[in-house]
């Protein structure tokens, strides 16, 4: 049975019985790196930094949608990790996670069979779309058949496989095959190597029945599983996974401490980071309305911020769809406000800490953009685009009335939040200054708790507590 209260692993404990020492583990860590959203990067970063220091001997490879652009960026080998997620519904583009396949496309055809299928379209258009869903679902299946014995190669060469942090629950991009159906392939070719799996701060939304079953599988026959907090770790009762769970933060929190410095009395750089939330031709949830009031109620707070002499620097944790956004946000501004803005070129995680470091207050709608917000000693204003999910981030700092959601954000509850963070600006440093380094501490416990329990060698030669 699982434990009633989920916990952390404690920093002082040892497995009670850890393997033989491996002194130079080949270890495989999997999640959407590279894929534009700079979120995702800060998680692997954060993995290296801490073995970099902490267990030099270790050989890292990284499974990616997007193995050059990984390569390039974080120095490590990196290999496609396989999957082939279906489309997401017409008249949207994934950006946020998983690319959408490659799918060859044949010339058309005028013979008899090309005008039949033109007919079956319009007359039954239901039936229709079953054939093509049919259709996608055979191809997808043989694609993923087809990889698994290289997955299976690839788990044999390892001493373990790392589910990396990060919100790698879902089907909102790709569907049940796409990121579940990846997961479960590894998960499997693992289990028939004889090599542990681990999921590791990973964070997620509702999913469907199909997906659930899959993930479940996965999750269930982890060697080790955490969560990164309370509603994933209900989320994943409610697939019927019962285990034990361990709550520890998102892997963002272990990132290395930004240069001290002298902080201001009062903010005067404000950063602001939209999202294209629901946007049209972006989001396969798109909607108009939603996405034109939460884009014209920053820009009321934006002219209000520059009638006030503020200066704003705008900048993008996802490189393909917030610059879009930012776009449309500008757009709507006065010229006398959008003389005091600056839009940061931001195309790698390094640029996006160097940015929120020339701010001193932030508004971000992205969760990691509301986390690397904190984790940069800045004091932000979180605009949660799902239920509850940044402001589980503001729990442990006592900053919820930071946050606020999307659905009812409106220009002047913003602003009211805003005042709020001004007036108490020095108080709320304090209290991020207090908490982060606790976070980060618990997330090289985990690490160091993870290395002992598996026998991978640490700086020391033996695995420490």
């Amino acid at each position: 049975m699982h434990r009633d209260r989920p916990t952390s692993p404690d920093r002082d404990a040892v497995p009670a019985t850890p393997r033989a020492v491996e002194a130079s583990p080949r270890l495989a860590v999997i999640g959407t790196y590279g894929n534009a959203n700079l979120g995702d990067d800060s998680l692997l970063t954060s993995f290296l930094q801490w073995v970099r220091r902490e267990a030099p001997t270790t050989r890292v490879l990284a499974l990616s949608t997007r193995p050059e652009a990984v390569e390039r960026s974080f120095a490590v080998e990196a290999v496609d990790y396989g999957a082939r997620p279906v489309p997401p519904s017409a008249g949207s583009r994934p950006h946020d996670s998983i690319p959408s396949p490659v799918i060859p496309q044949h010339p058309p055809s005028a013979g008899v069979g090309s005008r039949w299928k033109a007919k079956l379209r319009v007359a039954l258009p239901l039936v229709w779309s079953a054939l093509v869903a049919a259709r996608l679902l055979l191809a997808t299946l043989a694609h993923a058949a087809a990889r698994f014995p290289a997955q299976l190669r690839t788990a044999k060469s390892l001493d373990g496989l790392i589910v990396l942090g990060g919100g790698q629950i879902f089907d909102h991009w790709g569907g049940q095959l796409g990121h579940p159906l990846t997961l479960a392939s590894w998960s499997w070719a693992c289990r028939l190597a004889g090599k542990p799996l681990l999921v590791v701060s990973v964070g997620g939304r509702p999913v469907n029945s199909t997906s659930a079953k899959l993930l479940r599988s996965t999750l269930s026959s982890a060697s080790y599983l955490s969560l990164r907090d309370p509603d994933t770790i209900e989320l994943v009762r409610g697939f019927g996974v019962d285990r034990e769970i361990r709550l520890v933060p998102d892997l963002a929190f272990g990132l290395a401490p930004p240069p001290s410095g002298e902080r201001p009395l009062r903010p005067r750089v404000i950063g602001v980071s939209p999202m294209a939330y629901r946007r049209p031709g972006i989001d396969p949830e798109a909607s108009a309305e939603h996405y034109t009031r939460y884009i014209d109620t920053l820009a009321v707070f934006c002219e209000r911020l520059a009638t006030c002499g503020y200066e704003i620097v705008m900048f993008a944790s996802q490189t393909r769809s917030d610059p879009v956004a930012i776009d449309d946000l500008c757009s709507r501004l006065s010229p006398a406000a959008a003389s005091r803005v600056r839009v940061q070129d931001v195309t790698s995680f390094d640029d996006l800490l160097r940015c929120i470091r020339e701010t001193d207050a932030n508004v971000a709608t992205r969760f990691h953009g509301v986390l690397l917000s904190l984790v940069s000693s800045r004091p932000v204003l979180s605009i949660s685009y799902q239920p509850r999910k940044n402001d589980r981030l503001l729990e442990p700092f006592d900053l919820m009335r930071l946050g606020l959601s999307v659905d009812e954000i409106d220009a002047d509850a913003l602003w009211l939040k805003f005042g709020y963070l001004v007036e108490n600006y020095g108080e709320c440093c304090a209290k991020i200054d207090a908490t982060v380094p606790r976070l980060r501490d618990e997330v090289h416990s985990q690490y160091r708790y993870i290395f002992a329990q598996q026998g991978w060698s640490l700086a020391s030669g033996e695995p420490r507590d």
